[in-house]
């Protein structure tokens, strides 16, 4: 419903700011569904590049499951 909701384009630019930040806007839901920066970004430490691929693939995958 991303994309359907933004008039038939993904908002990739968003999506990626709320998975690394999280969101503040009330009708994004509740707050269960987690903040993914931090937690892709413990998942190998020695490489701070792999937090930002992650959240990239991450968007992109949602991308892809958006009904047309």
């Amino acid at each position: 419903m991303l994309s359907k909701n933004n008039r038939g384009k993904f908002p990739d630019t968003h999506i990626v700011t709320v998975l690394q930040s999280g969101s503040e806007i009330p009708s994004h839901g509740s707050a269960d569904m987690p903040v993914w920066g931090p937690i892709l970004g413990k998942m190998n430490q020695t490489n701070p590049q792999d937090r930002l691929l992650r959240v990239s693939n991450l968007s992109r995958y949602l991308e892809t499951i958006q009904m047309k």
